[in-house]
């Protein structure tokens, strides 16, 4: 029986180092599901838009967490080898790449926040109410060029929307016009 809970179970030193490792990883976790839950009760309070705008936020930095995760943890594999290996000019190398690896994720998460946040956070929101949540007009350029109305029908390139009857205007957003269903854009 000491053999097997040797061999299977391990020992109080074993236990003591993984949780030396375990531990902060845990509590980083959860100070950041914390601070997400802390924002969904305070703004909650506000109102049901607001709370959607902070859901909204809540899942891109999730998905930017999992980004870094990922990046971090292909290096950590290698340094795990390089330090069982003892070659710690190795395991420096693997660190040192984690550090670029978060920083490179980190400086393309920051710029899609930054240039297209508003159209990332469109990508989540629903018009149930006809009041245009995709926008002031409602009518956004994809990726393609191609110019959208709320219902994420095709217009083409000069904005054609037959889905928005009697709104006629005179305005641009991202080069696609908002028109009436029988005149074309620009006229």
């Amino acid at each position: 029986m000491h053999k097997f809970r040797q061999k299977y179970i391990g020992d109080k030193a074993f236990y003591k180092r993984y949780l030396m490792l375990a531990i902060p990883m845990i509590i980083q976790n959860a100070i950041t599901n914390l601070v997400s839950f802390l924002d969904n009760i305070m703004v909650g309070q506000l109102g049901t838009e607001q709370m959607s705008g902070v859901a909204i936020v809540n899942q891109l930095i999730f998905v930017y967490n999992l980004a870094v995760f990922g990046a971090v943890s292909a290096a950590s594999i290698f340094g795990a080898q390089y330090f069982g290996k003892g070659n710690h000019k190795g395991h420096m190398y693997s660190f040192r790449f984690k550090l670029y690896a978060a920083l490179l994720v980190t400086a393309i998460a920051m710029t899609l926040f930054i240039t297209n946040g508003t159209g990332l956070i469109s990508l989540y929101l629903t018009d149930t109410a006809g009041n245009g949540a995709g926008g002031s007009t409602g009518i956004w350029k994809g990726i393609s060029g191609n110019c959208y109305d709320r219902s994420h029908t095709v217009c083409g390139d000069t904005g054609l929307c037959d889905k928005h009857k009697g709104n006629r205007t005179d305005f641009c957003t991202d080069g696609c016009k908002l028109c009436s269903s029988w005149k074309q854009c620009g006229a």
